[in-house]
């Protein structure tokens, strides 16, 4: 029904609310999103939403970049402009021992590549003169999935909202959602989640 509404009134938005104190946290606000076709955004019940710290993750897909626009837009709407920060989380393969380095210097040479790949792709999907209030962060995920260290990080450094692509670069198409924006809305229980389409 709910879905069904947002479509007939063609919506550019449909705002969500969040269970966070359930066992099935979140279930409905994530398939709602799932199948909704416009951008989503969703609250937890938990959030206690400013605009000051906005966290944009981006995986250098065409979805990532369409989230960082999204946010430049956003942030220049604001009377206050937020600062924003573009974060890459990297994972090692999986085959490192392939490798003729060690861990270490495998991490610290992807590390550098990321470093130097992640203002090249802002300089791709923003204008120069909208940059000055960009920070950008690479980091290691280890041990758990991207989405569960994006959700990690935004609380931890006290960010207000996050701004995510629907899908990265999976070669499932067919997904409505990205396995990092299900794993993301499935650990978030403070910070919104605005989830673009």
């Amino acid at each position: 029904m709910l879905l069904r509404n947002a479509e007939e009134l063609n919506s550019d938005l449909v705002v969500i609310g969040q269970k966070t104190d359930s066992s099935s946290h979140g279930i409905t606000a994530r398939n709602f999103a799932r199948h909704v076709k416009c951008n989503a955004l969703v609250i937890p019940d938990q959030a206690k939403f400013k605009s000051r710290k906005i966290l944009v993750p981006v995986d250098f897909s065409e979805n990532a970049g369409k989230a960082l626009r999204t946010a430049i837009a956003l942030a220049k709407a604001l009377d206050k402009a937020p600062k924003i920060e573009v974060l890459h989380f990297f994972e090692l393969p999986p085959n490192i021992g392939a490798y003729r380095f060690s861990e270490t210097k495998l991490i610290q040479l992807i590390k550098e590549d990321r470093e130097e790949a992640l203002p090249q792709f802002v300089d791709q999907h923003v204008a120069k003169e909208d940059q000055s209030f960009l920070k950008f962060t690479v980091a290691q995920s280890v041990r758990w999935p991207i989405g569960h260290h994006i959700a990690h990080y935004a609380t931890e450094h006290k960010h207000d909202l996050i701004i995510n692509g629907a899908k990265g670069h999976s070669r499932l198409g067919l997904l409505l959602l990205g396995s990092v924006t299900e794993k993301l809305l499935a650990n978030t229980t403070r910070v919104p989640v605005l989830i673009v389409k």
